[in-house]
């Protein structure tokens, strides 16, 4: 997560990886969004709108899973780069999935 220096209005005027007398922030937040897209000027509805943009492309992922698991469209119908993007997508998704949760003998859960 990034640590932000605000001026005296509490505008973000600089972000660092490195810990010091910044706040620390999530990435997502909105200013720091505002910050990255060079202020104010974006307006605060499109910084929200750009935020939501992740979890748009998650919506539209899940919902091509299920026209292709009910058949309504083929993966293959997809254009070629569509098809490369998906798949890179779920490899990485799954890749950064936490491990399950493996019963111990006895059933307990470690």
């Amino acid at each position: 997560m990034p640590y932000a220096r605000r001026d005296s209005s509490g505008r973000v005027v600089a972000l660092t990886l490195e810990p010091g007398d910044e706040e620390m922030l999530d990435i997502g937040h909105p200013d720091v969004l505002t910050f990255l897209r060079g202020g104010d000027a974006a307006g605060p509805g499109k910084v929200r709108l750009s935020s939501m943009d992740s979890d748009m492309a998650r919506v539209s992922e899940d919902l091509i899973d299920i026209l292709i698991a009910r058949r309504i469209l083929m993966f293959t119908d997809l254009p070629p780069a569509a098809q490369r993007k998906l798949l890179e997508r779920r490899k990485l998704r799954a890749e950064s999935a936490p491990s399950p949760v493996v019963p111990a003998e006895g059933g307990d859960l470690i």
